[in-house]
């Protein structure tokens, strides 16, 4: 075999074996990597914080809610508290299911803030589980439709969206039935005028 021919073929497989490994950039992250644009890799930041904050939400409408079922003193407060484990499981599998699908995971417990509710809420009966319950709800809905209407404008991950687009409408109505102490039976006598 002719020299010139073996050392063009020899380089040739050089060539090849060392464009087939990855390059490493100064950082050390393969060049491959931080040349891919970002709507190429998946989620982008605002699709996996609205899939955290979701969670949240959910988690803490239901350990909320069934706080409601054992302390509330109202039948509004009781009937709400049914209805929002209800919705919020319901909604929460199937977040599970698009996170996983995403290979995102998904947070297993509440932030502090939330934690601190939880544990004032469980230190109150009647009346006054009813009230402050009513106001944490309708302060998490007013969180949750704001952070949906963000995630919806920013986020780029069609299922993401397509998810928030079918929950914004149950946030927006959870939101308005605990502001006119309805059910989705419809209103709900309340035991006295308390909150």
């Amino acid at each position: 075999m002719n020299k010139k021919l073996l050392a063009s073929s020899l380089m040739a497989c050089v060539i090849g074996l060392a464009c087939a490994q990855d390059q490493v950039s100064a950082g050390g992250r393969p060049l491959r990597m931080t040349q891919i644009p970002p709507q190429k890799m998946g989620l982008n930041a605002t699709d996996m914080m609205a899939l955290r904050n979701i969670a949240i939400a959910n988690m803490f409408e239901i350990k909320s809610s069934q706080l409601a079922l054992s302390r509330g003193g109202s039948a509004w407060t009781r009937e709400f508290g049914k209805e929002m484990i209800h919705e919020h499981t319901g909604a929460q599998n199937e977040l599970r299911s698009l996170a996983s699908s995403k290979g995102v995971g998904l947070p297993s417990g509440l932030p502090a803030a939330q934690r601190a509710m939880l544990s004032r809420l469980a230190g109150l009966h009647g009346s006054a589980f009813d009230s402050m319950y009513r106001q944490a709800q309708l302060k998490g809905h007013v969180q949750t439709e704001m952070k949906l209407r963000t995630a919806m404008a920013r986020g780029h991950d069609a299922d993401v969206r397509g998810f928030e687009v079918k929950l914004l409408p149950a946030v927006v109505m959870h939101k308005r039935m605990a502001i006119l102490k309805q059910t989705m039976m419809g209103p709900t006598k309340m035991m006295g005028n308390h909150a």
